[in-house]
């Protein structure tokens, strides 16, 4: 907001972000405005699903657009004014004008931008993310999997050692030790919500989709110490349903093992 004069002026310029420069930002929250469906095969670690289009309604816009752009458009920009609506009445009713939500949908279009103009003109501070989770998931790609000799990747740094022993050996308890007298451990495993060998699936937790487990993946590596050692378990390329990323593994492949 800005003062001319006596009077309060709200400014309907959005501000927009690209993914490398959100860390040294603080949001109130993440949005994702993308429908269900998209939004539970992978997202952004930590934002929330607020859709301006539900699975049918974002079919429906698509076929209807496929035949006709401005019906499309029409029926579009009314299911999404329709739904940010009830998002205005139920989740953001209490929320104050320091409010400040990072929004995105699938490359920063329609969605995300018609749910920040409206948000901007009561009164809040939303950010958008530029080229939306398109290029959030570039950069997820890039480090699990790019092998440009010329790029630095935070994987290159890192110092693994891996655990190795049969099924029952006692590995993963062996790795929650470490972890406990503050070594640091990457814990495939867990990501992948499989216990990696014949005795399989998480009880009553179904593993993620792979696009999932690679942003859970990102996101530990993000976090590690490439100054200290890495402690994780000899795993397969394989675990579960779930690939481990290519560059992962072949650093996995290369590095030292201790067999228990």
């Amino acid at each position: 907001k800005t003062v001319l004069g006596n009077k309060e002026v709200i400014s309907s310029v959005l501000q927009l972000l690209s993914f490398p420069d959100l860390r040294h930002q603080q949001f109130s929250e993440i949005i994702d405005v993308r429908t269900p469906l998209e939004f539970a095969e992978d997202h952004v670690e930590g934002a929330i699903n607020l859709p301006v289009l539900s699975n049918e309604q974002r079919a429906e816009v698509g076929t209807m657009y496929a035949k006709d752009k401005l019906a499309g458009r029409k029926i579009g920009a009314a299911l999404i004014a329709r739904n940010i609506s009830d998002h205005i009445l139920q989740h953001f009713k209490d929320k104050d004008f320091e409010y400040k939500p990072l929004i995105y949908c699938w490359r920063g279009g329609q969605r995300s931008r018609s749910m920040a103009t409206i948000l901007k003109e009561i009164g809040f501070q939303p950010v958008l993310l530029q080229g939306g989770y398109k290029q959030y998931r570039k950069h997820v790609v890039t480090l699990l999997y790019s092998v440009d000799q010329f790029e630095i990747n935070p994987l290159d740094s890192l110092q693994l050692i891996r655990i190795s022993g049969v099924t029952g050996s006692g590995k993963t308890l062996l790795l929650k030790a470490l972890q406990a007298r503050g070594e640091q451990i990457l814990d495939l495993e867990d990501l992948a919500k499989h216990k990696g060998s014949i005795l399989g699936d998480y009880p009553d937790e179904p593993q993620p989709s792979q696009k999932m487990f690679e942003t859970y993946l990102y996101n530990n590596i993000l976090q590690l110490n490439g100054k200290s050692v890495i402690w994780l378990e000899n795993e397969g390329s394989k675990i579960g349903n779930i690939g481990v990323s290519r560059r992962l593994w072949e650093k996995m492949c290369d590095s030292p093992r201790i067999h228990i």
